[in-house]
């Protein structure tokens, strides 16, 4: 099986995490004295379905938490399936109109894949258009040779009402497939604080896919 094992962006990870955890420590005490600190969470539920027509259909779940600098995630048949993951992180905000977080992240993978889990979750956005990025490497406990690179990223545009439409790539694990990165367009449409979105992989292939999502923020 093969994966996007970029040794720039694997290296970039690694040293963006070290990096952060100190600053966002600074940034989170330099922070308390004028919030106290900011007491709102917010959350986000999605729910998706991996639809493989060649491969077993898998489902799975993502959850994340948001108080002031702090991130808190949790998944399930994300990394591998029949695995879980929980990562810790801070959230680095720039910019109002045009929005830019990063959210460099620590985590451990647990079950079928067992591992430490670096990664870096960036949004860059305003109201028109929005890019997601999400990269993370597994650090396998079992094996080097099982160590691997994952990465999935989004550039969405709202061309009208509550519809979104853009372009999406990734690197799984979760099924085999002889393209290092799947590609693939995406729809979506958000009604209050629900979206539902069907993501359409490897359209010109033979080993094409569909990703159906449902999502919830609050």
């Amino acid at each position: 099986m093969s994966f996007c094992c970029s040794e720039f962006m694997r290296t970039l990870i690694l040293t963006f995490f070290i990096a952060s955890v100190p600053a966002g420590l600074s940034a989170q005490n330099s922070n308390a004295d004028s919030s106290a600190t900011d007491s709102t969470w917010s959350f986000y539920i999605e729910g998706y379905y991996y639809l493989v027509p060649y491969s077993n259909s898998i489902p799975g779940v993502t959850f994340m938490a948001n108080h002031g600098t702090v991130h808190l995630e949790a998944r399930y048949n994300y990394e591998d399936v029949r695995t879980a993951s929980v990562f810790y992180g801070y959230n680095f905000n720039i910019g109002d109109k045009l929005q830019l977080t990063v959210t460099p992240m620590a985590g451990f993978a647990l079950g079928r894949t067992t591992g430490f889990v670096p990664s870096l979750e960036i949004d860059f956005s305003n109201s028109k258009f929005d890019f997601y990025s999400e990269s993370e490497y597994m650090i396998d406990f079992t094996g080097k040779e099982k160590d691997f690179f994952y990465t999935w990223n989004e550039l969405a545009v709202n061309p009208c009402c509550n519809f979104t439409i853009g372009l999406v790539e990734e690197s799984t694990k979760l099924f085999e497939t002889k393209l290092n990165v799947q590609k693939g367009f995406f729809a979506g449409y958000t009604l209050g604080k629900f979206t539902a979105s069907v993501y359409y992989f490897n359209p010109f292939s033979s080993k094409n896919y569909f990703v159906p999502t449902i999502s919830v923020e609050f």
